[in-house]
């Protein structure tokens, strides 16, 4: 022992205390992702749909057909992947606006 220190001092340690962490409150920037992905969701799905409300008012095989079939196209790939990627990350599609289009089904 070092000294002057015994072991019967008469000071002991108290013993060390758990660490405890606050819950901190969920960061504002988490619910600006939210809040954008949510918007984006809704912002693609209504621009698909309009894309195929475009291509009904045009005469089947004119420039102005194949032009909105090819952006019909495009948003069916768009929504597809946001959909398997929500998916994949246990994202609920009501979460992004997307879960009442099926992009095979609506977007054809």
């Amino acid at each position: 022992m070092a000294k002057g220190l015994s072991a019967k001092s008469g000071t002991r340690r108290a013993p060390a205390q758990p660490v405890t962490r606050k819950r901190a409150a969920r960061p504002v920037t988490d619910l600006k992702y939210k809040h954008y992905l949510e918007d984006l969701g809704e912002i693609v799905k209504a621009r698909a749909l309009e894309a195929k409300e475009e291509r009904t008012k045009e005469p089947q095989g004119s420039p102005g057909y194949d032009f909105q079939c090819g952006r019909l196209v495009a948003f069916n790939e768009i929504i597809s992947i946001f959909q398997q990627q929500a998916e994949a990350f246990g994202i609920n599609l009501a979460e992004l606006n997307l879960d009442d289009i099926d992009p095979d089904r609506d977007l054809i």
